[in-house]
């Protein structure tokens, strides 16, 4: 990754010639107008909505910016999972509110052996959709017109609300939240799913569901849900497994509320 160009941020050093040299060189290659990808959160959602933002990155930024040179211009990406591989790591992270990660090596060793066996014996139906949209771009002159004394954490907040914006719309969380919202059986399941696409798309939102329709995405999104044991054939939540749906409904549910 290193070799690629990327940098990785020594979270917890003290060292202030560390954080100096840092922010020195996160204005350098700003001031020349590299294209930087940067994670706001820096780290994880335990929860699957979209958390608030570091803010190191974004001061170090508007330290070395001048108003009247080179504008910077952020571009707010939203990426959305069908199935994302340590949901329930993540989930019980939450619950012990620690960022404590608890993976047993013999646990993923075992999943691993398991997916290679489906890959072999022609059962793997894939992971589902992934997917990735972009938002309009934010100028930083533009938004500091409107902001006196120190705009870090505004800005912070505002990027973190445009990409809470941008996150796509991809059939496993569309069906989680038409679960979460009581829908039971799989004709409760297409309405409610219709219906709740339909309102993000009149606000907005970036739709990848599956081309043949939203039959079809309702079914697709059941497939993958009952595979993992999650759903029942009759479209109906098993025991246990409501922090599951909560997690993959969490992001669409997040861009409702805004």
């Amino acid at each position: 990754i290193r070799a690629m160009g990327a940098y990785f941020i020594r979270r917890r050093s003290g060292n202030p010639l560390y954080r100096r040299v840092l922010a020195r060189y996160v204005q350098m290659t700003t001031a020349e107008g590299i294209t930087q990808a940067i994670f706001p959160e820096g780290g994880l959602s335990l929860d699957g909505r979209v958390g608030t933002a570091r803010l190191g990155i974004l001061s170090y930024i508007l330290g070395g910016f001048s108003p009247g040179g080179r504008d910077v211009v952020f571009v707010p990406v939203g990426i959305a999972y069908d199935h994302v591989m340590e949901d329930r790591i993540l989930i019980d992270a939450a619950a012990s509110g620690t960022r404590r990660f608890k993976a047993r090596p013999w646990a993923a060793l075992g999943a691993v052996i398991r997916l290679l066996g489906r890959k072999l014996t022609g059962r793997f139906k894939g992971f589902g959709t992934a997917a990735a949209a972009f938002g309009p771009p934010i100028s930083l002159a533009e938004f500091l017109v409107g902001h006196s004394g120190e705009p870090t954490e505004a800005l912070g907040r505002h990027l973190m609300a445009e990409i809470a914006k941008t996150v796509p719309v991809v059939p496993v969380p569309l069906v989680a939240l038409a679960l979460r919202r009581g829908a039971r059986g799989e004709a409760e399941v297409l309405a409610l799913a219709t219906k709740l696409a339909g309102e993000m798309l009149a606000a907005g939102a970036v739709l990848k569901l599956a081309p043949q329709g939203m039959a079809a995405t309702v079914r697709e999104a059941g497939e993958q849900l009952m595979r993992r044991g999650l759903i029942g054939a009759d479209f109906v939540p098993l025991a246990g497994v409501e922090g599951v749906i909560a997690f993959y409904a969490a992001a669409l549910e997040q861009r409702l509320e805004g």
